[in-house]
């Protein structure tokens, strides 16, 4: 059977339904809590549609409205979705021991990172460090492509076209920190470092303080499925530090894609 290529899968979208997601999208920005006229401006969508929208998504309980201050939020309801999709993607099922391994190999802290879209990454596990002063976790942070080692090393092992794309759709990159490269020139040598030598590393490019080091996941087919990351304070990145950790990240990945027979790409 051959797959449907990017034309012809559009003709079989229901626009309705892209634009109830993209409203449910909008949320993930803080405050997380939004009144219809600035749900209109985030989605793009007119106040009419967004209202249409919303009393359908109420109804069914994947958004909550707060009659007192007029704000809109997620309901309870994705939540039940949330844990579903934990119970029933391999990966995720994969990622405990492997990650409570790492943190405890590393003494560091620990995330799985897969690409969100073709414009960013989402850590969706994270394994917090035990030390007092330590990089914190946050699972479901969205990065940018460009700013830090998971986000970058997924980048990196993308063709050149895609991260052409990428840059056009993103130009002026922004900055996060005085580290942050958003120089584009820079930004392809560093593209390119990552690629050829199979590991990403991260100097307080998207949080003062924070450094990483990245490796990639591959399933059984050879194919990229994310990145395992272990980021640590700066007073704790010496090169020796840096070996180590690299050590257990790649390890970590070997171990999640020895799991994966195959992965949809998200």
């Amino acid at each position: 059977m051959v797959e449907d290529g990017p034309d012809e899968a559009a003709r079989y979208r229901v626009q309705a339904v892209a634009k109830a997601l993209s409203l449910l999208d909008a949320f993930a920005a803080p405050p997380h809590a939004f009144t219809l006229t600035e749900l209109s401006r985030r989605s793009g969508l007119s106040p009419n549609q967004t209202f249409r929208l919303l009393q359908t998504l109420v109804a069914a309980r994947f958004v909550a409205h707060e009659p007192e201050t007029r704000r809109y939020r997620l309901g309870l309801h994705l939540f039940r979705l949330a844990s579903a999709a934990r119970n029933s993607d391999p990966l995720l099922l994969a990622a405990g021991p492997v990650l409570d391994w790492a943190r405890d190999a590393s003494g560091e802290t620990v995330n799985l990172v897969v690409k969100d879209g073709e414009d960013g990454a989402v850590a969706v596990a994270t394994r917090g460090s035990a030390q007092a002063l330590s990089a914190r976790a946050a699972r479901g942070a969205w990065q940018p492509l460009h700013a830090g080692a998971s986000p970058k090393l997924l980048l990196a092992l993308r063709d050149d076209d895609a991260i052409a794309r990428y840059l056009a759709a993103h130009r002026p990159l922004p900055r996060y920190t005085p580290f942050t490269i958003t120089d584009e020139n820079a930004l392809w040598a560093e593209l390119r470092r990552t690629r050829e030598r199979g590991h990403a590393v991260s100097e307080q490019e998207n949080q003062l303080g924070a450094c990483a080091v990245a490796a990639p996941i591959y399933d059984r087919r050879g194919t990229l499925v994310g990145a395992v990351s272990i980021t640590a304070p700066t007073a704790r990145f010496t090169p020796a530090d840096r070996e180590r950790d690299l050590a257990v990240a790649v390890e970590a990945a070997r171990r999640l894609g020895a799991h994966l027979e195959s992965y949809p790409a998200p």
